[in-house]
Formats: structure tokens, sequence, C-alpha cells
């Protein structure tokens, strides 16, 4: 969904392509909230996350610094080997 959101946003005008890249923004906070639980293949998740959605897709959507503290840790989340992120948790 966040993908065809950002693909979406592309090919409309810059007020509305704003407002979809937030929406994907906030779908992404949604995606993390569920791959925090005990999902199975995070790796296969993460890699499939960061194969369909480049971080910097998602900067046009920041609008305060709640956004970008929650990026960072997207970035964090999805970068790492899951092995390393679940020791964090």
């Amino acid at each position: 969904m966040i993908a065809d959101i950002l693909a979406l946003s592309v090919q409309q005008h810059r007020t509305t392509r704003r407002a979809l890249v937030r929406h994907a923004l906030v779908e992404c906070r949604h995606f993390l909230g569920l791959y925090r639980r005990k999902v199975s293949n995070r790796d296969v998740l993460q890699t499939c996350f960061r194969s369909r959605i480049a971080f910097c897709q998602l900067l046009p959507g920041i609008s305060s610094l709640s956004d970008v503290v929650f990026l960072l840790k997207l970035v964090r989340k999805m970068s790492l080997p899951s092995a390393i992120s679940a020791a964090q948790d």
C-alpha cells in the first residue's frame, strides 16, 4: 500500500503529492507497529520493504520533529539486520 501511494503521488500536483507522501508516512507508522510485534521472517519483510520503498521518497511528507524522529527509527529498523534490531528493542 505504501509503495502504491508513493507511486500515485509522483503523478500529482505539488499540494496533492505532499498530502499523499504524508499519508504514506502515516502508513509507515502503522507498518512499523505491526513489524515490532512478533512477525516471522523479519529479514524477508525488511528486504521487501527496502526493495519497494526508498526512504528519500518519504522526506517530503515530514512536517514535524516527530516525523523526523520516526523516519530515523524506520530507517534503523529496516536497515539493520533483524537480529541486531531485536536485541535493541
